[in-house]
């Protein structure tokens, strides 16, 4: 059910093995259409995927998976800023969404991230126009990263 893959999800380029769910790719370019459709029902424009975010994010999840915790930065660990920069990315700002699922169910993930607030606004910030996207094995759950930033 799992595979160890060497790519940064929806990106495909190179990075350290991480546990990523099967199907990952495609549940992370599903969960970018269904933001980015979001995004334009109120005539934001759409994310552009970013190498550098999708690095972020992915180092982020396996981090996570590799030391079992759930948050956006563990105690004495990079910062999303920290991360944002390691990664390459020059930035004026940005916002991480989570999430820790069960399934494979990126609408779910969507619909979740909606519906609350301080999640909301990080999809919906008009100020961010790059995303990042990454999924990551930890025991059973599926945690599910994005980053956003300009």
């Amino acid at each position: 059910m799992f595979r160890i893959l060497m790519i940064w999800l929806m990106l495909g380029h190179a990075a350290s093995a991480c546990a990523v769910p099967s199907g990952a790719d495609a549940a992370a370019q599903s969960l970018l259409r269904w933001i980015n459709a979001e995004r334009a029902a109120v005539n934001l424009p759409a994310f552009r995927p970013s190498p550098a975010l999708g690095q972020a994010a992915r180092a982020h999840g396996c981090d996570m998976a590799g030391r079992g915790y759930f948050a956006h930065a563990r105690p004495g660990g990079p910062t999303l800023g920290q991360r944002m920069k390691a990664a390459g990315y020059t930035f004026r700002a940005g916002n991480e969404n989570l999430a820790r699922t069960r399934r494979l169910d990126p609408a779910a993930v969507g619909a979740m991230w909606k519906a609350s607030p301080p999640h909301r606004a990080a999809l919906f910030d008009p100020q961010y126009r790059d995303i990042g996207l990454a999924l990551a094995v930890s025991g059973r759950d599926i945690l599910w990263v994005m980053v956003a930033a300009r």
